[in-house]
C-alpha cells in the first residue's frame, strides 16, 4: 500500500537546540536529543517535574513518544499514577496542547506510548510530569508527525486501557488522505520485488504480512509442547501469589482473578484453576495457617481448583533437611517432604479439595453483570469502587448477544447463573445489534443501570440500502425488511449518524 507522506512525517524525532528543567541535574539533553537516550529517574512528585525543549526555529509538535508504561515502574504497570501535560511556550503565555493520565498497562507491555498533541506552532514546548510512584524512562521523543493517541494499544500491539477523550485538533495535511491510497499488491512479482513507478512527491509504502514466529510453549511435557500461538486450554486458569501486597505480584490488579472467573461463568466452565501460592520469598517460614487465609480469599473471588506452586522433586534421603527448593529460579512456596509440617499436608489439601468440590457443585451468587462494552479494552481496575456486600461479574459482547437471556426479570446464563442488573458504567459507543439486544430484554422487564445522562452515540449508516444490507445478514425470522436486490453482500455506504439515543423503555435504573 502506498500513500503521499503526510505533512511533518519525517520518521525522525525533533532535536532541540537547548533544554532546561526544574531538575537540571538530570541528562534531559541526551534523553531528548540523543538516538540512544539517557536514563531519567524521577522520585514521586505530585507537584510535577517540568522540562522545556527549545528549537532553532518554530516547529509544530504533533506527537510525543514515551517508552512502554511498564518500564516506568514494573510493579505499578497496572496503576501507573502518571499524568503528563504538554504546553507550547508562547509570548502570550503557556498554551496547553496535551493533558493525559497514562492508561492502565500490563506487565508484558513492551511498546512505546504515543501522546497526540493539538497543533500549536512554537519554538519551545514544556512537558510536565506528575508521578505518584518512582518513575524511570530512558528517552523522550518529540515528533512533527501526526499519530493517533495510544495507537500502539488500539492496533493490538500491546494491552492498555482506551482513551475516549476528544481527539486534539490537527490540520488535514498531517493525516493520510484515504482518497489517494494506492493498492500495490498486484505489482509484486513472485520474488516479492515491487515494480511501481511512484508519482512525483514524497510517498510512504507499507507492507503487511504474517508468519508463525516459531515460538513454542513451555515448560511442558513432550506431549504438551506445541506452537505458542496454538496454546489453548479447556480449563480456565489464572494465578495468585503470596504474600499479599498493594502492588506487583501480590495484588489483584497485577495478578487479576476477576477476568478469568467471569469468562468461565459466562461460558459454562464450573472448574476455575489457579497456580497457587507462588512467591519470591522462599523463607521456609510459610505454614498452612497463613496459606489457608490466602486460599480462602481466592475461593471467595471464584477460584475452585488450586495447583500448588511448587513441589520440588527430592529423591535423596541423606541430605540435610529441609532439602531442596526452586531456589535457582527464585519462585514458589516450598511444598515438599522436607517441610516440618509435611505430615499435616493431608489435612490442608483435604480442606482445599472440599472447598473446591462444593464451589463446583453450585451456582455463584452475584448481583450485577458488568458489561465491558463493544470496544476491545483493558479490564477495569480491580480496585474499582463497588458497594460493600455486593458482587459482580464481567460480560463481553459475545456472551451478552449469544448466551444471556431473561428469566423472571433477571439476566441469566444457560447454566442458571443470574444477575439482578446489567451495568453499563463506561459504554459511550455501542454497535446497533448490541443496543437492539439490550433494549429487547429491557422491554421484557430486565433492569439496566447506566450513568446519567443515559445516552449512547450509536454510529450507523442510516439509509434504506444499508438497512437491507444489515437485515440480509440476520436470521430470516429476525429480519425487518424482506427485499434485496443487487450484489450480495451489499457494501454499506456513508450516511451520517443516528444518535444520541435515549434509553427510556422498560425498567432502567440510572445512577449518578
Amino acid at each position: 500500500m502506498a500513500f503521499p507522506t503526510p505533512a511533518g512525517d519525517t520518521a525522525k524525532p525533533l532535536v532541540p537546540t537547548s533544554v532546561r528543567s526544574s531538575r537540571q541535574d538530570l541528562p534531559w539533553d541526551k534523553s531528548l536529543g540523543s538516538p540512544d537516550g539517557a536514563a531519567i529517574h524521577l522520585d514521586p512528585n505530585i507537584e510535577g517535574t517540568w522540562v522545556e525543549a527549545t528549537f532553532a526555529a518554530e516547529v509544530t509538535l504533533r506527537s510525543v513518544e514515551f517508552p512502554s508504561i511498564q518500564k516506568f515502574n514494573h510493579g505499578w504497570s497496572y496503576e501507573p499514577g502518571v499524568k503528563v501535560k504538554i504546553e507550547a511556550v508562547l509570548a502570550s503565555g503557556l498554551n496547553p496542547v496535551a493533558d493525559y493520565d497514562m492508561p492502565q498497562s500490563s506487565w508484558t507491555d513492551d511498546q512505546p506510548m504515543t501522546l497526540a498533541c493539538k497543533e500549536v506552532a512554537a519554538r519551545t514546548y514544556r512537558i510536565t510530569i506528575v508521578n505518584k510512584h518512582p518513575m524511570d524512562f530512558p528517552y523522550l521523543r518529540l515528533f512533527s508527525a501526526g499519530r493517533k493517541h495510544n495507537w500502539e494499544s488500539e492496533a493490538g500491539w500491546t494491552l492498555r486501557s482506551l482513551d475516549r477523550s476528544p481527539y486534539p485538533l490537527q490540520s488535514k495535511p498531517a493525516w493520510l488522505d484515504q482518497s489517494r491510497l494506492v493498492d500495490l499488491t498486484g505489482k509484486l512479482d513472485a520474488a516479492g520485488i515491487l515494480h511501481w513507478k511512484a508519482p512525483a512527491g514524497h510517498w510512504t509504502l507499507l507492507r503487511w504480512g504474517h508468519v508463525n514466529t516459531g515460538a513454542k510453549n513451555g515448560p511442558a511435557p513432550p506431549a504438551g509442547i506445541g506452537w505458542e500461538c496454538n496454546k489453548f486450554a479447556d480449563l480456565p486458569m489464572c494465578e495468585f501469589w503470596q504474600p499479599r501486597m498493594e502492588n506487583f505480584v501480590g495484588s489483584f490488579n497485577f495478578k487479576p482473578i476477576k477476568p478469568c472467573v467471569s469468562a468461565a461463568r459466562m461460558y459454562g466452565k464450573r472448574r476455575i484453576g489457579a497456580e497457587a501460592f507462588t512467591s519470591f520469598n522462599l523463607t521456609w517460614a510459610e505454614h498452612p495457617g497463613m496459606l489457608k487465609a490466602i486460599a480462602n480469599m481466592h475461593f471467595a473471588e471464584g477460584i475452585t481448583h488450586l495447583f500448588l506452586h511448587a513441589y520440588t522433586h527430592y529423591p535423596r534421603s541423606d541430605a540435610l533437611p529441609p532439602g531442596t527448593s526452586l531456589g535457582s529460579i527464585g519462585v514458589g512456596t516450598p511444598f515438599d517432604r522436607g517441610q516440618t509440617w509435611w505430615k499435616h499436608m493431608p489435612e490442608f489439601t483435604g480442606y482445599l479439595a472440599r472447598c473446591g468440590y462444593l464451589l463446583e457443585h453450585g451456582n455463584p451468587v452475584s448481583d450485577v453483570l458488568w458489561y465491558l462494552g463493544d470496544e476491545l479494552d483493558h479490564k477495569p481496575l480491580e480496585t474499582a469502587p463497588f458497594p460493600a456486600g455486593y458482587r459482580f461479574d464481567y460480560c463481553n459482547p459475545d456472551a451478552l448477544l449469544h448466551r444471556i437471556t431473561l428469566s423472571d426479570g433477571r439476566w441469566v446464563t444457560p447454566e442458571g447463573i443470574s444477575y439482578r442488573v446489567l451495568w453499563l458504567p463506561d459504554c459511550p459507543r455501542m454497535l446497533p445489534e448490541t443496543l437492539e439486544h439490550i433494549l429487547a430484554l429491557v422491554q421484557q422487564g430486565a433492569t439496566l443501570s447506566a450513568p446519567l445522562p443515559n445516552q449512547l452515540s450509536v454510529e450507523v449508516t442510516n439509509t434504506w440500502r444499508n438497512r437491507l444490507a444489515y437485515d440480509s445478514a440476520r436470521p430470516e425470522a429476525q429480519r425487518k425488511t424482506w427485499v434485496m436486490s443487487g450484489p450480495s453482500p451489499v457494501p454499506l455506504i456513508p450516511a451520517g449518524l443516528l444518535g444520541p439515543v435515549n434509553l427510556r423503555v422498560g425498567q432502567i435504573v440510572t445512577v449518578p
